[in-house]
């Protein structure tokens, strides 16, 4: 059934504009709602040239770990309707300025690490302003857009402001949804890009502008043990240990650098962004008894880290620790020193180690390293696993 509201109005920039109304072809709860409002409007003071969301990432989805962002652009271009010449939004109607679920006309609510489901960060003026960028890298399945490529350029002469969000998913569900633009002027009209307005009472009107973005929440992946590369290589001494019973005063000793990164399904090597070891460190003496001095320690270092973190717990001897001269942004680094000076000590952590790795997607796994053998030679090799 359709509804009619019919109006005689008297009109004032900004202020009140008088309204009779009259319900025609309604039911009684549509017409009691329309006569129980008040009796006064405000007459909205813009008129609306342009008004868009456009999706500026190359990719429509987000997994649901809460930082894979999808990156969006609002521009907004309106009339002054007392002066008939484009209009300057305040610094309060920027601020209002978001994004919204079209099918609700609801703001998705801000990215404060509390709310799940879709989130938006604030707005910003400059594409090239990354404040609200979280640093993961966009999710593989892309769906292009025609502006996706041209985050800064203006799709009107008549544009006069635009905005830029981040976007991301936080536990919700593995879904594609629609989303919108909104803003409230200081009169109190409100204007989405779904096709609607709502004036300062909250009563709905449909407007011309219609300009929406779908985006797909996917479930985190669990990655099998074959998409963790798992590469070692010597930084000194040799593959076994330089044990050299011949020459009793000589002290030799190992360094082994294990590198961890992580390649997508796509066989591309994204990389781990960062990671968390349980115990910090471990360690293997050749046998498990007193007067046992030949023993291997592992210490990590961070992605893109040289510095090398050790386990206090962890025996190491009075031979200076090794450093890293260099670091990788995509690998994480477990080193193996092998040393013949560290006397046996009961009950000292000798792993396995717990990995939790977050790649550059955002997705977290985890991961464990362990001696190949608890005796003897197996302490020169680490063995990765899920």
């Amino acid at each position: 059934m359709n509804n009619k509201r019919i109006t005689k109005r008297t009109e004032t920039r900004r202020s009140e504009t008088h309204v009779e109304t009259m319900v025609e072809e309604c039911g009684d709860a549509m017409a009691g709602a329309w006569l129980g409002r008040s009796t006064a409007v405000v007459e909205p003071a813009w008129e609306i040239t342009t008004f868009k969301l456009i999706r500026v990432s190359a990719s429509d989805k987000a997994y649901t770990n809460g930082v894979q962002q999808i990156k969006f652009k609002i521009e907004l271009a309106f009339n002054d309707k007392l002066t008939g010449r484009p209009g300057v939004p305040t610094e309060t109607e920027l601020d209002s300025l978001t994004i919204a679920f079209a099918d609700e006309s609801r703001r998705l609510p801000p990215d404060t690490g509390t709310a799940t489901g879709w989130v938006t960060s604030p707005g910003v003026a400059s594409a090239e302003d990354i404040t609200y960028d979280k640093g993961y890298l966009s999710h593989p399945g892309t769906a292009a857009h025609p502006d996706a490529g041209h985050p800064g350029l203006s799709s009107s002469p008549q544009a006069s402001v635009f905005r830029y969000f981040y976007v991301a998913n936080r536990g919700g569900s593995a879904q594609r949804l629609s989303l919108c633009a909104y803003v409230e002027c200081d009169d109190g009209w409100k204007y989405l890009t779904n096709g609607k307005r709502f004036d300062d009472e909250g009563f709905e009107h449909v407007a011309d502008h219609d300009s929406r973005e779908d985006v797909v929440g996917v479930t985190p992946e669990a990655w099998s043990i074959d998409s963790y590369p798992w590469e070692r290589d010597i930084l000194s001494g040799d593959e076994g240990g330089s044990e050299s019973r011949s020459h009793p005063d000589y002290n030799p000793d190992s360094v082994h650098r294990y590198t961890l990164s992580f390649k997508d399904p796509r066989g591309i090597v994204i990389g781990i962004r960062s990671m968390v070891v349980s115990p910090k460190g471990m360690i293997q003496w050749h046998d498990k008894v007193q007067g046992e001095y030949r023993a291997c320690f592992t210490g990590y270092a961070q992605p893109g880290s040289t510095e090398l973190i050790w386990d206090s717990a962890v025996p190491v001897g009075p031979t200076a620790l090794p450093t890293l001269s260099s670091a990788d942004q995509k690998q994480a680094v477990i080193v193996l020193v092998g040393r013949q000076d560290i006397a046996y000590e009961n009950g000292k952590p000798n792993g396995p180690l717990t990995l939790t790795t977050t790649d550059w997607y955002g997705n977290t796994n985890t991961l464990k390293v362990r001696f190949k053998s608890t005796i003897g030679e197996g302490r020169w090799t680490l063995v990765l696993y899920k």
